[in-house]
């Protein structure tokens, strides 16, 4: 299951990817041909501009199959592992035949070990650690790839402010040529920024969330029950099906730091819980 999510994600970025670069593709190729062809302006302007916009809102349907598939498979994945319910409510039960040709396909290495070793850890303090144990993490990255897209927006503004002032033409036909064009790119690079943002906050909030339910279960003031795990399950699977992509290179240039972190932290639990004779 795991190589099969793992491959689904990979299948969701990559319709994203194709996406974002024919969205972007296109609106530069429209803007060129509308300053480039006087005659053409309105319809090749207007009219790609509109078609941008419609063609991102259909691959994003096909991206958002794919999201929803890997999530699936991910929650099944965590609910055998952590003996949860399955929560009918937020998801369906993803076909066999879907994760037996998804996990086939998968290439990676990234099979293995998915949640780092918890020891003798009671339940549900070993399921509390695996469940925060990627929230810090996914935050961190969100942040630094919502302000690294901030820059990207105010370029690209910058730069149609730019062509603007360069071209001899009316603001009217300026907002042909270029600002409807621009819009698709626009939104697609907005969205992003929102999404990264809001997935931040909530990351952050929801591993408050489980760091309480852990303080108050090391002082013995309250034990997590099954339904509050199944509580936080919810939460974590809403997020995936709604977790904007940050880049592989981004990612990969901070794992190494990222992972150390998050296996620290999981022995520190691991450690807590020992201490306060929930585990062994």
């Amino acid at each position: 299951m795991v190589a099969a999510f793992a491959r689904l994600y990979t299948d969701a970025k990559i319709v994203f990817t194709l996406r974002v670069a024919a969205v972007f593709m296109l609106a530069i190729a429209s803007a060129v041909v509308a300053l480039a062809k006087p005659g053409l302006r309105t319809m090749i302007g207007g009219g790609g501009g509109i078609f941008l916009l419609v063609l991102s809102f259909v691959i994003g349907s096909i991206e958002k199959w794919f999201r929803t598939r890997a999530s699936a498979t991910q929650e099944k994945f965590d609910t055998d592992v952590f003996q949860l319910p399955w929560n009918s409510l937020h998801s369906d039960h993803p076909p066999q035949h879907v994760i037996s040709k998804a996990a086939a396909r998968y290439k990676g290495t990234r099979d293995k070990d998915w949640y780092t070793d918890t020891g003798m850890t009671h339940r549900p303090f070993d399921v509390l650690t695996c469940q925060a144990s990627s929230f810090g993490w996914g935050a961190t990255m969100h942040l630094i790839w919502a302000w690294m897209l901030v820059g990207v927006a105010v370029a690209m503004a910058g730069i149609v402010a730019i062509v603007g002032c360069l071209v001899d033409l009316s603001g009217g036909d300026i907002f042909v040529s270029l600002i409807i064009p621009s819009l698709a790119p626009f939104k697609e690079v907005g969205e992003q920024i929102k999404a990264n943002f809001e997935a931040a906050r909530t990351k952050e909030a929801v591993e408050r969330k489980v760091n309480d339910m852990w303080a108050k279960g090391m002082d013995g003031s309250h034990v997590t029950t099954d339904e509050e795990l199944r509580s936080i399950q919810d939460k974590i699977l809403l997020l995936r099906q709604s977790n904007p992509y940050v880049p592989d290179w981004l990612d990969d240039a901070f794992h190494e730091k990222n992972e150390a972190a998050m296996r620290s932290g999981v022995a520190d639990k691991v450690a807590q819980a020992e201490r306060h004779g929930h585990a062994g």
